[in-house]
C-alpha cells in the first residue's frame, strides 16, 4: 500500500515513490532503451484487477486511452507490483488499441521487467511463465547481437509488434533469419 500514498520527504524536497512516479521513471528508462512512446495515446494511470486476471494494459472507451492493470495480489506486494508495472510499461511504447503483441514485444517487456528490478536492487525477480521465458530468451539473443537494435528499428516502424524481418534488415543484414522469424510472430499465451 506504500506505493499508493505519497508522503512528503523529511527534507521537504519531494515525495516518496508511488506507482505513478515509478511509472514515470520506468517509462523514461524504457524510452532510453527502446525509443520514444507513441504520444497519441494518453496514459490514464494504474489500477488493480480481480482474481485470476493477469497484468495487462486496457483501452477503455476506444479513444486512445490506456490503463495499466496490475493483479490484485500485487496490491500487497510492492516488488510484484513494480515487476508487473515494468513489463506493462513496454506495452505503452506503441499501444495498438488491442492486445496483439508479438513474441518480440513480450520478450522485450520481460527483459525490461528484469532490468528495472535489477536497477531497484531486486535482481531475483524472474518470470515463471514458460511462454514469457521463451520470448525473453529470443529477445536476449537479438539484444546480444546489437543492444540498440530495438531503438534503431523503431525509427523505421514504431510499433514493436508490427516489426518484420525486413525492418530489421534495413538496420543490419547479418541478423539470423530464423531468430527474426520467431520474434516477429504473434505471441500466443
Amino acid at each position: 500500500m506504500d506505493l499508493l500514498i505519497a508522503r512528503e520527504l523529511d527534507n521537504k524536497d519531494g515525495y516518496t515513490w508511488t506507482l505513478a512516479s515509478r511509472l514515470g521513471e520506468a517509462l523514461h528508462l524504457a524510452e532510453q532503451l527502446f525509443g520514444e512512446r507513441d504520444k497519441n495515446y494518453t496514459v490514464l494511470g494504474i489500477e488493480f484487477i480481480g482474481e485470476n486476471n493477469p497484468p495487462r494494459i486496457w483501452y477503455p472507451g476506444n479513444r486512445k486511452h490506456v490503463v495499466i492493470q496490475l493483479t490484485k495480489a500485487s496490491l500487497y506486494d510492492e516488488f510484484q507490483a513494480l515487476y508487473q508495472l515494468a513489463h506493462e510499461t513496454v506495452h505503452l511504447l506503441a499501444p495498438s488499441g488491442h492486445n496483439n503483441s508479438s513474441i518480440l514485444e513480450e520478450g522485450i517487456a520481460t527483459y525490461f521487467s528484469e532490468y528495472y528490478m535489477s536497477k531497484l536492487g531486486q535482481s531475483n525477480w524472474k518470470s515463471t511463465k514458460q511462454t514469457l521465458i521463451d520470448a525473453l530468451d529470443l529477445a536476449r539473443k537479438l539484444l546480444s547481437i546489437d543492444h540498440e537494435i530495438i531503438y534503431k528499428v523503431r525509427k523505421i516502424e514504431p510499433s514493436i509488434s508490427n516489426l518484420t524481418k525486413e525492418h530489421f534488415y534495413q538496420i543490419r543484414n547479418d541478423l539470423p533469419d530464423d531468430l527474426l522469424s520467431k520474434l516477429c510472430c504473434k505471441f500466443n499465451d
